[in-house]
């Protein structure tokens, strides 16, 4: 026994093979005792670590499609924990769940240990529409009666809005167009995302040649595009109406006279575009009636009738 106790630590201590050890024990007890404690390479390669033994996988959820928080271009998407098998210890996520998620598209990987792995895309999608806002109204006087009908106006942008950034806004006609008489400008707003404003909105930009005040009171007037007949009575008292007349021209075009009856009453101006002198009267569908005269020899600005830009000195 002692000799075959000093034939297995000789065996231990060299750097031999466990075949070299059984050949020099030889069979009998000893030889099986030795075979059963000393282990064979290939069952040593089989002894490790537990992730070995129990790998990990890791299964990601499928790709996820959110729209936008209201009033921002981003999303705060969560999901639900990862399945997975195995020993996969802590699982991280990158980007993690539950964090904001811009426009657009993202890739999410999720690791566990052994670097098993998997990804997914959080795609956030903008459905939010712009809103626009239009400017003041323009009123103009060209100060040049009977003869400039017209005028290039350029107007104030509208303001657009939006949750994401790149919103632009556009009218029509757009600012530096040729306007006459009374021009409607309708704007709208679009962002990035092909997203249209629900509503235009909408300004006016209206063009005059020809201003009246009344003799009597310089809040009292009119306005008249003698070309298009588009006309601005302002009462005098807060209150104005806007119309469109038919517009006659006699003596060579010197007198411009329009009128209209569309609105259930009447009304009728008669300018001399020579001496600068008006007759005007109007009455409603109630008989209410309205004068003026002005016998001025130069245009003068009727101050309730809101002129934001006047060619009159």
């Amino acid at each position: 026994m002692e000799r075959w106790i000093d034939e297995v630590a000789k065996s231990l201590a060299s750097d031999t093979t466990r075949r070299t050890a059984l050949r020099r024990i030889g069979g009998g007890m000893a030889g099986a005792m030795l075979a059963f404690l000393l282990p064979s390479k290939e069952t040593s390669a089989q002894v490790g670590p537990s992730s070995v033994l129990h790998p990990c996988t890791l299964t990601c959820p499928g790709n996820i499609t959110h729209p936008t928080l209201p009033g921002v271009c981003y999303d705060t998407t969560s999901w639900a924990p990862l399945s997975h098998g195995g020993d996969c210890g802590t699982i991280v996520c990158s980007p993690a769940s539950g964090s904001q998620f811009q426009k657009g598209e993202t890739t999410v990987t999720c690791t566990g240990s052994d670097s098993a792995s998997c990804s997914f895309k959080v795609t956030v999608e903008d459905h939010e529409r712009p809103t626009v806002t239009c400017p003041a109204d323009r009123t103009i006087l060209t100060g040049k009666a009977c003869k400039k009908t017209s005028k290039i106006v350029v107007y104030d942008d509208p303001s657009a809005t939006d949750n994401c950034p790149g919103v632009t806004a556009t009218c029509a006609p757009p600012s530096g167009s040729t306007f006459k008489g009374v021009t409607t400008v309708s704007c709208s707003s679009r962002d990035t995302s092909g997203n249209t404003s629900l509503h235009p909105c909408t300004f006016k930009v209206s063009v005059f040649d020809i201003a009246v005040t009344d003799d009597s009171s310089s809040k009292k007037g009119i306005l008249l595009n003698s070309e298009t007949g588009d006309y601005r009575i302002c009462f005098g008292d807060g209150s104005v109406r806007n119309g469109k007349g038919r517009i006659v021209k006699q003596r060579l075009g010197t007198i411009v006279i329009v009128t209209d009856t569309s609105f259930g009453g009447q009304f009728e101006l008669k300018y001399d575009c020579t001496e600068n002198h008006a007759d005007s009267s109007f009455n409603d569908s109630l008989h209410r009636l309205w004068t003026l005269k002005d016998g001025n020899t130069t245009n003068s600005i009727p101050q309730d009738c809101g002129i934001t830009d006047s060619g009159i000195a």
